[in-house]
């Protein structure tokens, strides 16, 4: 799936009308799938078994590298976003904390992998995550990661993410802002890169990505998602527009950065400096 053919407000409309039978339903089958999962350890400081760096450090590294294959193989932000649930899931096991440096970014390709084959109708082949890597990993390698990474997950691999939520919650209050789309995309896959944003859950994140964009852009806010509001999630929005202007200066968000500047992206990530 690329991002022309499959982002589009019309075509998440579609989807989200063809999954269930109404909004409700579908948030309901949303929150059901949120519950499964508690990424709340990853605040916990590990380290994998051969570093001294934080755990966190090393997965902000890794994650915004897995933005960029998502990026050159024109992957759908769903399946970046479950690729990265997928890996935070996995670094919370017993096998996930004994992985090393030179693992993680195997285990890294093997989610992306993983999520392409649940979310991409055409998905990059093996070759090209071993091309990606500047083969470090092998074919074999990496089909290793994936099989152990399904196994440790016991094949649980329907998930709800925040962008899952977020685009939500655009579909049924928004269904004709296509710039707050492409924003929201944008602030969804800033907050992948911090491990923080794992003490809410999916649907706090997602839903306060929504009203950022919808501050950041000057639209008027739905009376339904203010009802919806929490003060957990009035911070979580305030996080996320500091963390929108940040994204300007902070190296790790350079390519980001640069990618939703373009024409093709709206200039999102510098439309507020022009306003």
């Amino acid at each position: 799936m690329s991002y022309m053919k499959t982002n589009t407000l019309g075509s998440l409309c579609a989807m989200y009308s063809t999954i269930a039978l109404d909004f409700d339903d579908t948030l309901a089958m949303l929150r059901e799938r949120d519950r499964l999962v508690d990424l709340k350890g990853l605040m916990r400081p590990l380290n994998l078994s051969d570093s001294k760096l934080p755990l966190t450090y090393q997965r902000k590294i890794l994650v915004s590298w897995l933005s960029d294959v998502a990026e050159e193989y024109h992957l759908a932000p769903q399946t970046l976003h479950l690729a990265v649930l997928y890996l935070d899931r996995f670094l919370l096991t017993p096998e996930g904390k004994k992985l090393s440096t030179q693992t993680l970014q195997c285990y890294g390709v093997a989610c992306v992998s993983l999520a392409a084959k649940y979310e991409e109708t055409h998905r990059p082949y093996l070759d090209d995550y071993t091309y990606i890597t500047a083969y470090a990993y092998t074919r074999t390698q990496i089909t290793e990661a994936e099989t152990e990474i399904i196994n440790v997950l016991k094949f649980e691999l329907t998930c709800a993410t925040s962008y899952d939520f977020a685009t939500y919650y655009l579909a049924r209050y928004y269904p004709t802002k296509e710039k707050l789309l492409v924003m929201i995309r944008y602030l969804c896959e800033l907050t992948l890169s911090f491990h923080t944003y794992r003490e809410f859950s999916c649907e706090i994140v997602g839903r306060a990505a929504v009203m950022a964009g919808l501050k950041l852009l000057n639209c008027i806010v739905d009376d339904n998602i203010i009802a919806e509001n929490t003060a957990e999630t009035t911070g979580v929005v305030d996080d996320i527009v500091a963390l929108y202007h940040a994204a300007k200066t902070l190296d790790i968000f350079k390519e980001i950065h640069q990618t939703y500047s373009s024409c093709s992206r709206l200039k999102v990530a510098t439309c507020i400096d022009t306003q």
